[in-house]
């Protein structure tokens, strides 16, 4: 449908301004097929070639600041420098680089929560899992396709 888009620099006045109009209804567009896409991939109900499905990452928080900090310093770890106030935490990349280690991998490790990351299309060349709600059983169907 759409091979090569052409470069900016080759698009006349008209062409760019018809784009530029209609711009949001573009956006919208791609984003409604994007959602569509991802929920027919995931259920299993459409297979895309060169696409699958990938659970994005999630973003991790320390559900209790204080007691993260409580359970580092039971450890032995000095917490000096790594809150700016009683109830707020330096930021988690801080307070890694600081503790040298994953928050997950600390004495604290209770204290951290990781969301789920919203599911995303990706070549299928990425590196990172394809996700389904069928689960294995659209891998085992898949592998006794080939």
């Amino acid at each position: 449908m759409f091979g090569e888009l052409p470069r900016i620099d080759t698009l006349t006045p008209e062409r760019m301004a018809e784009i530029v109009l209609h711009a949001g209804e573009i956006r919208s567009w791609l984003k409604d097929v994007e959602e569509y896409a991802i929920d027919k991939v995931y259920s299993g109900a459409l297979v895309l070639p060169g696409v699958k499905v990938v659970q994005g990452s999630g973003r991790r928080t320390i559900t209790d600041p204080q007691g993260f900090l409580k359970a580092l310093e039971r450890e032995g770890v000095k917490t000096n420098g790594m809150y700016e106030t009683v109830v707020k935490l330096s930021a988690i990349s801080t307070l890694e680089r600081k503790l040298k280690m994953k928050l997950e991998n600390s004495p604290g490790a209770e204290f951290i929560a990781k969301s789920e990351g919203k599911l995303t299309l990706v070549p299928e060349s990425d590196k990172r899992v394809a996700v389904s709600s069928l689960g294995g059983a659209q891998a085992a169907f898949a592998a006794a396709l080939a």
